[in-house]
């Protein structure tokens, strides 16, 4: 009897977990579309008050592909549990089949990173920047960015959005660098 108890128990714990696993797949994936979907809704519109530099870097790789690397970094307000997006118009049919850069927003393993003024502790997971990189199959491409956090008390969430429109031209020999959203191309 104590047996059948026992084997019972343990079913019964692998199937919730899996229900679990299932419910936190979901979760991340409705949270993964309602990202995509406010930066599509957004229509590229650049926001006022980014509390943040940001850059873009891309490198053409030798199979003719756009390596591209965006940083966010050195906050000007305390940044909790922050998520993030790069939308690449160029590469979605429509069809919902690509999976754009994230982080935060599918992957339950990704850490809360917090972005303070003038902070940085490995430790405590306070960064000074963080990146996202992505490839582009074509030379001229647009990004858009969508940056959410929340305050100290974690109870407000904001949000950012900025864009690059990137061009690649053979006389390229550095990063593109501007905190304005455009890219120097």
């Amino acid at each position: 009897m104590h047996k059948t108890v026992m084997i019972f128990i343990l079913a019964v714990m692998l199937l919730s977990g899996c229900s679990n696993k299932k419910e936190r797949e979901a979760e991340a994936m409705s949270n993964y579309v309602s990202f995509r979907d406010a930066i599509i809704d957004n229509n590229g519109l650049t926001s006022e008050n980014i509390p943040f530099s940001h850059r873009l870097e891309v490198n053409k790789l030798t199979d003719g592909r756009f390596e591209y690397v965006v940083t966010i970094y050195d906050a000007d307000v305390a940044m909790y549990n922050i998520e993030w997006m790069i939308y690449d118009k160029s590469i979605d049919n429509g069809k919902n089949e690509e999976i754009f850069p994230t982080y935060g927003i599918i992957d339950e393993d990704t850490k809360d990173f917090t972005m303070l003024p003038f902070q940085s502790r490995k430790e405590k997971n306070f960064v000074s920047g963080m990146q996202l990189s992505g490839i582009s199959q074509t030379p001229k491409f647009s990004l858009n960015i969508l940056v959410t956090w929340k305050d100290y008390s974690k109870t407000n969430t904001y949000r950012a959005f900025f864009n690059y429109d990137y061009e690649y031209t053979e006389s390229e020999e550095a990063p593109v660098e501007n905190t304005e959203g455009e890219s120097n191309s």
